[in-house]
Order: C-alpha cells, then structure tokens, then sequence
C-alpha cells in the first residue's frame, strides 16, 4: 500500500445488453410461476390422496367381505394416504422466508430453497400416494377376493 491510502478501483457501469435484459425482465415471472407450478402440483397431490383414501373407505366399509380382516390391515392405507396428504401439505406450505436479506445472493438462496422444498415434497407425497393406492388394492383384494365364476 501506498502512503496515499488504499488504491481505490473505478467502477464503471454500462447498460444492459439485450440477452441480459431480457433474463432479467423474465426472472421475477419465471420465480412466480415455480413456485406456482409446485403450488399447483402439492394441492393435486392432496387433493388425490383424500379422494382415494374417501374411494377406499367407502369400498371397505359398503360391501361386507367375505371374511373380516384385521383392523391394523384395513387401516393400513389410510396411514399412508394420511403421510402423503402430510407431507403435501408441508411442500404446500412452504415459502419464501419473510426474514430481510441483505444480498441477493441471499434472496436467491431463499427462493430457491422454496422451490426446492415444494419440488422435494411432492415427489415424497407421490411416492407416499402411490404406495397408498398399492396397499389398498392389496388390501381389497385379500378383503374381497377375486370372484370365482
């Protein structure tokens, strides 16, 4: 260092190209729509596991089986159902954080975390929900069994 102080850099600023204006037109836009589209996708996700888990309940309890299964084995695919509706509802909830940032390196991280968590959870709820329909099918089978004609 000099005896003058520290050395002090020019900065200059120049205008956006076209390519960088318009990423940064359309960014804001394209953070809107994921985490609507992660929205969108939770809130089916939820909404499919309480039609089948209600289509499930109604076949076990209006047609009488054959024989009476174990109540733990009957009560098995609404266990599942109930985790996928849970954790739908956790990527469903989950945000932005409302905390302040000080960068945007911040913000970006903030946001992408959104995302990335109502992204993970559907995936995890899918999963919870196929699992569901599975153990139901199982479960009506072993309850009613396939008609012999």
């Amino acid at each position: 260092m000099s005896s003058e102080g520290p050395v002090k850099a020019e900065v200059s600023l120049r205008p956006l190209q076209f390519d960088e204006e318009v990423y940064v037109k359309a960014f804001p836009e394209a953070i809107s729509k994921a985490l609507e589209a992660s929205d969108g996708a939770c809130g089916t996700i939820l909404t499919a596991s309480f039609s089948i888990a209600t289509a499930y309940g109604a076949a076990i309890a209006l047609v009488a089986p054959k024989e009476a299964q174990s109540p733990t084995l009957v009560l098995t695919p609404f266990v599942v159902l109930a985790v996928a509706v849970i954790v739908a509802m956790i990527g469903k909830a989950a945000g932005v954080s409302l905390k302040k940032v000080e960068t945007v390196e911040a913000a970006r991280t903030s946001i992408k975390r959104a995302v990335w968590t109502k992204r993970i959870a559907s995936w995890i709820a899918i999963v919870f929900l196929a699992t569901g329909m599975v153990v139901a099918g199982v479960v009506i089978n072993a309850t009613f069994g396939i008609p012999r004609t």
